[in-house]
């Protein structure tokens, strides 16, 4: 069986420069952000009459793959999410349509000698044929405009989220972070990633260069700021009868700089930065442990990490329900 606990453990101390630290009844409250839904629709692509394209495209598809065009659906649905991938070109997004396409259509080798993937490469070229501004780029404005409204959401500490856990094309956030690091000779805070996010500009459909220089200076105006690494150190102890998971957080970040710490967990308060929880099941048990480590330095700057732990509980009875106790 599995299951799902959720431990947030919130560190903070008084006082702060940008995000504000999180006082101890607020350590309940704060979870991680909404979930960022992707709207997929198929073979849609179009949703206006654009250049004499039929006002969606699904119906041109069908009118040419007919019966079996609910066979591409998910393949459809990848692009869709591409699309809303920030920073992902449309150049990679539709190659990777048409390779799918193409897995699709010869997968047999029936199919291999028939018309099937010829049919479906004729519509293939009419989405690829549509214009960016009239389908992705206005895709990546809905995708920065939602990625940056979370991110503001995180900056206030109304939530938590990393900014590599929303659709972020790896390459934009990548150059973000090495961009930083050579500069500051540290790691971002999980808050200056999402600051640095925010100066893409998702009208240049995935071009990183003038990205790369505004975080160019972004950075440089991070050299002389001190940042907090959220670190946990995890510690397992899977028995027979009872298992326990330790999280800590060390007490000084990664530049030596002392860490006053808060934790609280299941109505547990703890201010020595380790939380300890233990199970006893009847039946084994596979759990997840997940939730929130966050840090703030005696500067005020503040980081968080998400955690997320597996734990094998051995049940005290047997390994599951219908087996005799032993």
């Amino acid at each position: 069986m599995d299951s799902t606990l959720f431990v947030p453990i919130l560190i903070s101390v008084l006082q702060a420069n940008g995000p504000a630290p999180l006082e101890p009844h607020q350590a309940e409250k704060i979870y991680a952000c909404p979930t960022f839904t992707i709207p997929v629709d198929g073979c849609t692509i179009v949703e206006s009459d654009i250049g004499g394209v039929p006002d969606k495209l699904e119906n041109w598809f069908f009118d040419i793959v007919n019966e079996i065009a609910e066979e591409y659906t998910d393949e459809c649905n990848t692009h869709d999410r591409n699309y809303w991938t920030l920073g992902k070109t449309r150049h990679s997004s539709d190659q990777q349509l048409k390779a799918d396409f193409r897995e699709e259509a010869t997968e047999s080798w029936f199919e291999k000698l028939g018309p099937e993937w010829k049919l479906v490469e004729q519509a293939w070229k009419v989405m690829a044929g549509v214009r960016d501004e009239d389908y992705y780029i206005p895709r990546q404005q809905d995708a920065y405009t939602r990625y940056t409204n979370i991110g503001k959401k995180v900056k206030a500490n109304q939530c938590f989220q990393h900014a590599a856990d929303l659709p972020i094309d790896t390459a934009l956030l990548n150059v973000a972070k090495a961009t930083f690091r050579s500069i500051t000779s540290r790691e971002p805070t999980a808050y200056e990633e999402f600051d640095m996010v925010e100066l893409y500009n998702p009208t240049h459909g995935g071009d990183l260069s003038s990205f790369r220089i505004a975080v160019d200076a972004y950075a440089t105006s991070k050299i002389n700021v001190s940042g907090p690494e959220a670190l946990v150190v995890v510690n397992k102890v899977e028995g027979i009868d009872q298992s326990s998971i330790t999280l800590s957080v060390p007490q000084y970040s990664a530049d030596g700089q002392k860490l006053e710490t808060y934790v609280r967990a299941f109505g547990q308060d703890s201010r020595d930065g380790s939380l300890t929880l233990s199970f006893s099941y009847k039946y084994d048990q596979a759990l997840t442990i997940s939730g929130w480590a966050v840090v703030t330095d005696e500067n005020g700057n503040s980081d968080f990490k998400k955690i997320e732990e597996k734990l094998n509980v051995k049940g005290w009875c047997s390994p599951r329900e219908g087996i005799d106790c032993y």
